[in-house]
């Protein structure tokens, strides 16, 4: 029933413009800051602790909805409801969807259009062509990759528990920083193995004899190393030069999405 559900959140992501979605979590915010006028003693938002304060709550309400109410009901409804939270926590953004217009634009020379995708990216960034290319990677992993990955593993919750966390390391970077520390080492930790599926994954289905030799040598690289990692391996898969950014261009980012689609494929299969 997993399968199910994957394949059926998958469609429905792609199916409907995720953009209707894309501030689904505009209330996070919100509820951070009435937890922190709740709970004002400094400890509470200091460490993992403030991660699981913040996380909890959240995870007890899912769990409801899906234990009990799909308990008391049907197969069925149960199965509906873990639908339901897997399409909510996948993306919130929709970097596919951006990536795809940035290529359209710039082999139909709009340059102005081109830049309008490129919102995300600070602009002392250069040469910008690369940066598009390493953010596509490691946003399919954060948007869908690793969510589907613990959806399998662990169920619905194990998918919410992973968006709060990606939530709560950007949400807390400049106002409560030593929550972020924590957020970002728990983070660290929770990607490491789906960034290793995933970067065998490329090494399967891209160019297999120079990524499996990056592979074997990295793979069991610490959690600091995760977006280094599956950037540099996502880069050798499509057969392009982590060292050598000035030769990033719209091929690689083509090579990407066929990347990503196939990765999908074959963890489906």
């Amino acid at each position: 029933m997993k399968l199910l559900a994957i394949l059926m959140s998958l469609c429905i992501e792609r199916l409907i413009n995720p953009g209707l979605f894309l501030h689904r979590f505009a209330w996070f915010p919100t509820y951070l800051n009435y937890l922190q006028n709740k709970l004002s003693k400094p400890l509470i938002w200091h460490g993992f602790l403030g991660v699981v304060v913040i996380s909890l709550p959240l995870l007890i309400i899912a769990a409801m909805a899906y234990y009990l109410l799909g308990g008391f009901t049907s197969d069925m409804a149960k199965e509906l409801i873990a639908i339901a939270i897997l399409i909510y926590c996948l993306g919130p953004g929709d970097t596919r969807r951006q990536l795809e217009g940035f290529i359209t634009s710039i082999q139909e020379n709009d340059i102005e259009r081109a830049n309008h995708y490129l919102d995300f990216l600070p602009a002392s960034i250069t040469p910008r062509e690369r940066a598009v290319s390493e953010h596509a990677i490691i946003s399919f992993n954060e948007e869908i990759f690793a969510l589907l990955f613990w959806f399998s593993v662990l169920g619905p919750l194990g998918a919410l528990f992973y968006r709060l966390t990606t939530l709560i390391e950007r949400y807390t970077q400049v106002n409560l920083p030593t929550l972020y520390g924590s957020a970002s080492i728990l983070k660290g930790i929770i990607d490491w193995l789906p960034i290793r599926a995933l970067g065998f994954s490329f090494t399967l289905v891209g160019n297999f004899t120079s990524s499996f030799h990056f592979l074997s040598r990295k793979v069991m690289s610490s959690y600091n190393n995760n977006q280094i990692f599956l950037q540099t391996i996502g880069l050798i898969a499509v057969g392009a030069d982590p060292n050598d950014s000035a030769s990033a261009n719209v091929d690689e980012h083509k090579a990407l999405l066929a990347l990503f689609d196939r990765t999908l494929v074959i963890w489906l299969v």
